[in-house]
């Protein structure tokens, strides 16, 4: 197998900005059967559980505008950011598209370093009833007590990583294979929000973990999840890895196709003066 350049480390804003120029908007490429009772769906239905037409509302990393387009219709306004400039331009043609009216979207990143050492959220003072983040950072968090309003409602929904490494992951080729996970990557998760929402005196009021299989369809699936986020000079091309794939997929797949772990850890809290 020919020599492959180093990776560039995931989800970070160089990481995403390259995504950017690789697929149109920031979704998952590859096809698969996610079951019932997952976290992205209860993420979604809390979120509608607290719009309302008398209400403001902040999205936190909101992509290419898929759910502000969803939910500006349910609030007064909705504003929305995230740091990739393209991911802006999609969601306002989108928005537009749409016939949204009510929607600003802004480029943005609200992290401490790009801000002059503060963490900055573009957002009035005493503005925002809601935030919203899908899968968004959670640096924000410290800056509520200046945009939130008092009773604000906070509600994010994390990512988890596997609590144990599958079975097949060593048998992929060394640019396939993903590292372990954590020890314990709940707990993780848990203590980075913790410790967010204690710098400014909160706590969480609700949450909930999710933890329900993804099938993946056919062996080119994998391969795209396996390669997501990165340049084809970084990972085996798929004709490369074709062969081995398939063969570890029929090894290893269930009926229905290869499972997964989809988790998420969805929470909420409340802004009191």
């Amino acid at each position: 197998m020919r020599n492959l350049a180093t990776k560039v480390r995931g989800h970070t804003t160089g990481w995403y900005e390259r995504l950017a120029t690789l697929q149109q908007g920031y979704y998952y490429p590859w096809e698969s059967t996610i079951a019932d009772g997952d976290g992205e769906s209860a993420y979604a239905d809390l979120v509608r559980q607290h719009l309302s037409p008398a209400c403001d509302v902040l999205e936190v990393g909101c992509g290419h505008g898929v759910d502000a387009v969803a939910f500006a219709p349910l609030c007064r306004t909705l504003r929305a950011f995230d740091q990739v400039d393209r991911y802006i331009t999609l969601a306002r043609k989108a928005a537009t598209e749409s016939g949204i009216d009510n929607a600003t979207f802004l480029c943005r990143n609200s992290s401490a370093d790009r801000n002059g050492g503060q963490v900055t959220v573009p957002a009035l003072t005493d503005s925002i009833d809601v935030v919203i983040s899908r899968r968004g950072p959670t640096n924000w968090i410290e800056d509520v007590p200046r945009f939130c309003r008092s009773g604000a409602v906070l509600i994010q929904l994390n990512p988890l990583a596997p609590l144990t490494e599958y079975a097949w992951n060593p048998e992929l080729p060394e640019g396939l294979r993903q590292s372990p996970p954590d020890a314990d990557p709940d707990a993780g998760m848990l203590h980075a929000v913790e410790t967010r929402l204690a710098k400014v005196d909160l706590c969480i009021h609700s949450c909930w973990t999710f933890d329900v299989p993804e099938l993946l369809h056919e062996p080119r699936d994998l391969y795209r999840l396996l390669t997501f986020g990165n340049t084809p000079e970084e990972v085996p091309s798929w004709p490369e890895a074709e062969q081995h794939l398939t063969q570890l997929f029929a090894r290893h797949a269930v009926t229905g196709g290869l499972e997964l772990r989809h988790r998420r850890f969805l929470w909420q809290a409340i802004h009191s003066q």
